[in-house]
């Protein structure tokens, strides 16, 4: 079980990475992005930290918007 749960915050973890290095990359700020998402800043600045998943949509708008690909 602990093995399952360390897998889950590590993928979460590259997610949250990935996100936040592609909206540098852009010089954007998190409320820039978060905007363009159409989400909240506290909804967005948790995803980066890896603390929350976006749902398959709000996937989706992250891998249109900042030019990624998010596996899961």
């Amino acid at each position: 079980m602990a093995d399952k749960n360390k897998q889950t915050q590590s993928a979460k973890n590259a997610v949250a990475n990935k996100i936040k290095q592609a909206r540098l990359s852009r010089g954007w700020s998190q409320i820039e992005t978060a905007l363009l998402l159409g989400v909240h800043l506290t909804t967005y600045q948790l995803w980066e930290r890896g603390a929350g998943k976006p749902s398959r949509k709000n996937r989706m708008k992250l891998e249109k918007i900042l030019g990624i690909k998010l596996d899961e």
